[in-house]
């Protein structure tokens, strides 16, 4: 007799098809199948991401006889998988963090950077790889301090860095709009789309992926199932990685919380336009404030420009509401690149993170044969891909030297209950929108 009860799914993903890194792919190859009817397997995954994707991967390399069901309620990688700014993190500011975490996050995000370089190099994945790391920098010059100690930690734990002063940063991006700024050399810049819709592309075959199939709900038996409008999945062992919906999937619900961020990207840059910034290689900027504008110019001369952040309960975001967040990211374009008066954006979306209060992570296992893995705090695709190759790794057995510290994690702080939490976290987000000043 199964005692647990069937747990309802309350919110799905609703994308818009307006992303530009998406859009500018060509159009996938692989089939697009739904579930129909039961299906019985070893291992279901709930979530095509980079997580449930290195998982996927990891588990069918190390066991290539069992069935792998990777399910996605839409389109396998086309999530926030490729809504990012396309960042493999190495170090972040975080600032206030213990040395000892900041260097086991750290060695986290370096391995799972090496593990998708070595899924690109083993299957040929073409997504614009770049060794160029990414620059912390700020227009304000009351921040220099925070990214000054960012450098300082930087070299305390002996991770490459440079420094950067404002004629140097001009003559890096083409604006001389940032004063100051700190690289970490070991960040990756990569098209995010083109290397998730790779992963996919290249699945063993022994996973059996299913999308376009929302999960509506699940039983956490002995042999977990999760039910589908079209049929139902029982597997030995089920892992939920579908991190913004965990919360709305009853997972860790009191310590987690969905955000959406949304971003903008230009037409291509004319050669004209292009020498005036002075034909800077391609580069990445995180502002020195949390909630700074993120700046991409990218290897096909186009420039992203990612400067919001909402508490949405909702999670997807309709076309109205990114509408009025097109015009933040407008006024960032013109702070930066006057000169481009022209210049105007050809794509704009939405893209939901999972958050924590003390910016921990969920690796929990849920019952004898279910798992949950997420909430990467807006840092995810290395760290989330290093979490699902560390759960294969566990779950079959083998020695992982990220085993012990992901389950020796500090679990996400409790949260206020509802309505303070929301209410409390808007008016944090308000303030912090108040204090971003020139860097927005």
């Amino acid at each position: 007799m199964r005692n647990t009860k069937l747990k309802k799914i309350r919110k799905f993903p609703l994308n818009d098809n307006t992303c530009g890194w998406i859009q500018t792919l060509e159009p996938r190859t692989k089939p697009i199948k739904e579930l129909e009817g039961d299906l019985n397997t070893d291992f279901l995954i709930v979530g095509a991401g980079f997580t449930g994707l290195a998982l996927a991967h990891r588990l069918a390399e190390l066991q290539p006889q069992s069935m792998i069901v990777l399910l996605d309620a839409q389109i396998a990688g086309e999530g926030a998988a490729s809504r990012n700014s396309g960042f493999l993190v190495d170090s972040s500011q975080a600032a206030g963090e213990k040395l000892s975490i900041v260097s086991k996050s750290y060695k986290l995000n370096i391995s799972g950077i090496s593990y998708l370089g070595e899924l690109k190099e083993r299957y040929g994945i073409s997504c614009d790889w770049r060794k160029d790391g990414k620059i912390h920098a700020t227009a304000n010059r009351s921040r220099n301090k925070d990214l000054k100690q960012f450098a300082k930690r930087m070299e305390i734990l002996n991770f490459p860095y440079q420094i950067f002063n404002q004629e140097q940063l001009q003559k890096r991006l083409g604006t001389d709009f940032y004063l100051f700024g700190v690289q970490t050399d070991e960040s990756i810049l990569i098209q995010p789309a083109a290397l998730a819709r790779g992963l996919v592309e290249n699945l063993p075959e022994n996973v059996k992926l299913i999308e376009n199939s929302a999960a509506l709900s699940y039983d956490l038996g002995t042999n977990p199932i999760v039910n589908c409008k079209h049929g139902r999945i029982q597997a030995g062992k089920t892992v939920f990685a579908n991190n913004a919906f965990l919360r709305s999937s009853h997972i860790a619900k009191h310590r987690i919380f969905p955000m959406v961020l949304s971003a903008s990207m230009t037409r291509v840059l004319t050669d004209r336009e292009m020498n005036i910034l002075g034909n800077p290689d391609p580069w990445a900027v995180l502002s020195g404030h949390p909630f700074g504008a993120t700046v991409r110019l990218t290897s096909q001369r186009r420039i992203l420009i990612r400067n919001t952040a909402d508490i949405w309960p909702e999670i997807n975001m309709n076309g109205e509401n990114l509408e009025k967040r097109i015009d933040r990211h407008q006024l960032a374009l013109r702070r930066r690149f006057p000169k481009l008066e022209n210049l105007t954006f050809e794509y704009s979306w939405s893209g939901a993170v999972c958050m924590s209060l003390n910016h921990s992570y969920i690796y929990q296992k849920l019952s004898k044969n279910a798992y949950a893995i997420g909430c990467y705090n807006g840092g995810g695709i290395a760290k989330g891909t290093m979490f699902g190759k560390t759960l294969a790794e566990e779950l079959l057995g083998w020695e992982s030297q990220h085993i012990d510290t992901l389950n020796n994690l500090e679990k996400p702080s409790v949260l206020p209950p509802q309505p303070f939490l929301y209410i409390g976290a808007k008016a944090t987000i308000a303030l912090h929108k108040l204090r971003v000043g020139t860097d927005l």
